[in-house]
């Protein structure tokens, strides 16, 4: 099957653009752990069982808003239950 110009003219470009953005990469994201110091404390619990049911493989989650509107954001963290 023959392909037409158009065709192969986009997928040339295309892979033209791709590998032109990824040799011009940005520098390197560095991450600092601060948790100790912004006193969280926190081990996620899963509550496995043998029986594993689809529940048991989902976890828990975490968010962040201003709940007491003190202008400054609060943590919510779940964590996974009894099945």
């Amino acid at each position: 099957m023959q392909r037409s110009p158009q065709v192969r003219y986009w997928v040339v470009s295309s892979g033209f653009v791709f590998s032109v953005m990824a040799a011009t990469a940005g520098p390197e994201v560095q991450f600092t752990d601060i948790t100790p110091s912004a006193k969280i404390d926190f081990k996620h619990e899963n509550s496995a069982t043998s029986n594993k049911y689809l529940l048991e493989t989902m976890g828990g989650g975490v968010a962040l808003l201003d709940y007491d509107n003190d202008g400054r954001l609060d943590i919510f963290f779940t964590n996974g239950a009894k099945v």
